[in-house]
C-alpha cells in the first residue's frame, strides 16, 4: 500500500503543477493526473479501513499496549475519508463550483480549503499523538 501512496502522491504533485501552468492542454492533463490520484487514495484509504477493522475483530494477535493504535487508525479513518471526499469533488468539478475548487480565491473557497486542507490535518494529527501517549513502552528485551 505504501507504493500506492508513493504514485498518488506523484500524481498529485503533477497534477497540482499542471493545474497551475497557462496552457489549457497541460490543465486538463493536470485533472487527470488529480482525478487518478485521488483515486489511489480512496483505495488505500479503502485497505486500510479494512485492515484496522480486521485487526480489531481479531484483538486478542494484537500486542496488548498497541490496542491504542488499532483505534486510532480506525477513528481517523471519517476523517480522512471526508478529505478524500472533498478532494473527489475538488478533482471532478474542474473549476464548475466557486467553493469546491483547489484555486478558489473567494472567501467561501478559503474557508472550505482551510477546514478541509488544516481542520482535517489536525484532527487526524491530534488523535495519533493521543494514542501515542496512551501506548506503553516497549521493553528492551522485546526489541530484539
Amino acid at each position: 500500500m505504501q507504493l500506492m501512496v508513493l504514485a498518488g502522491l506523484v500524481l498529485a504533485i503533477l497534477g497540482g503543477t499542471k493545474v497551475f501552468d497557462g496552457d489549457p492542454n497541460t490543465v486538463s492533463n493536470g485533472l487527470t493526473y488529480s482525478r487518478a490520484a485521488v483515486i489511489i487514495f480512496l483505495a488505500v484509504l479503502a485497505a486500510e479501513a479494512g485492515i484496522n477493522l480486521y485487526l480489531l475483530s481479531n484483538r486478542r494477535q494484537i500486542l496488548l499496549g498497541e490496542i491504542w493504535l488499532a483505534w486510532a487508525g480506525l477513528a481517523v479513518t471519517p476523517f480522512f475519508l471526508v478529505r478524500i471526499i472533498y478532494s473527489i469533488i475538488c478533482a471532478f468539478e474542474s473549476g464548475h463550483s466557486s467553493v469546491f475548487n483547489y484555486v478558489g480565491t473567494g472567501n467561501s473557497a478559503v474557508i472550505v480549503q482551510g477546514i478541509m486542507f488544516v481542520l482535517m490535518e489536525f484532527i487526524v494529527v491530534s488523535i495519533w499523538i493521543v494514542a501515542g501517549m496512551y501506548t506503553p513502552k516497549v521493553p528492551k528485551e522485546l526489541l530484539y
